[in-house]
């Protein structure tokens, strides 16, 4: 016969076995929506730093998916992949990466994760028209002295570094023009490389030169702002044209 302890006992443990058949998805799960279905999954960390910065102040991987169909078909399976494209573009473009964010965080990180913040500050004065990108980076005032390195194999460096250094001194000689012009001309979505190299000096002999090449219409143009300050030629030219330089030992300069 059951004492009414035992059976307090019995009731207790009965319960409880029911509760585990019956227990809620715990907090260390989550719900996730893959093709129309529903399934539950163990709860995942998303990666959130992007360049060495945190972006979880305004980025959330299942917020961006969500709300950004075109993305999920994208990226759905690839947080990596979501939070690079948030990084380069969709910072840029304002998607909005999480339910809640302060507007001037998201405009702090923006900058601190686009490094050409400056670049895209000079376009909206051009208007974002190639040209007047060029005309911008021709007109730089010229400036060859020897922290930049002008005699002494100028090409070792990157284009982002003589980007920085005209937008930080306000002057440069041909490597900052044309990386300037480099720089802006990728902002706006051309394929575009700086060009180390040599050109005839009419004193005699040659001496080291910058320019860019841009892809336009699927040919290579030649683009020289240094050129084009000094002899209102240089926009938009090919290899050999009559009253331009002879554009000698070429390479392509990294850009970072």
């Amino acid at each position: 016969m059951l004492t009414g302890k035992r059976i307090f006992a019995v009731l207790t443990a009965g319960v409880c076995a029911a509760l585990m058949l019956i227990a809620p998805v715990s907090a260390s799960t989550v719900q996730e929506e893959t093709g129309g279905k529903s399934a539950v999954l163990e709860a995942k960390t998303y990666p959130t730093v992007y360049n060495g910065v945190d972006l979880s102040l305004i980025y959330d991987y299942n917020f961006y998916m969500k709300k950004y169909s075109h993305l999920r078909k994208r990226y759905g399976n690839d947080p990596a992949g979501a939070l690079k494209y948030f990084g380069q573009h969709g910072i840029r473009a304002g998607h909005q990466a999480k339910k809640s964010y302060n507007t001037k965080t998201y405009r702090w990180l923006r900058n601190k994760t686009h490094p050409y913040a400056a670049a895209d500050k000079i376009l909206d004065k051009c208007n974002w028209d190639i040209r007047k990108a060029f005309k911008y980076a021709s007109e730089i005032n010229y400036y060859n002295g020897s922290d930049l390195g002008a005699y002494n194999s100028p090409w070792n460096k990157t284009s982002n570094w003589y980007f920085t250094y005209g937008q930080k001194n306000g002057r440069g000689n041909c490597y900052v023009k044309s990386a300037t012009f480099v720089i802006l001309a990728r902002e706006i979505g051309f394929k575009a490389t700086q060009i180390g190299g040599s050109v005839p000096y009419r004193s005699g002999g040659n001496g080291p030169h910058s320019w860019a090449e841009v892809v336009m219409g699927g040919k290579n143009w030649v683009f020289d702002p240094s050129f084009y300050s000094a002899r209102g030629i240089g926009y938009k030219f090919s290899y050999g044209t009559k009253g331009t330089y002879k554009y000698m030992n070429k390479h392509k300069m990294k850009l970072s």
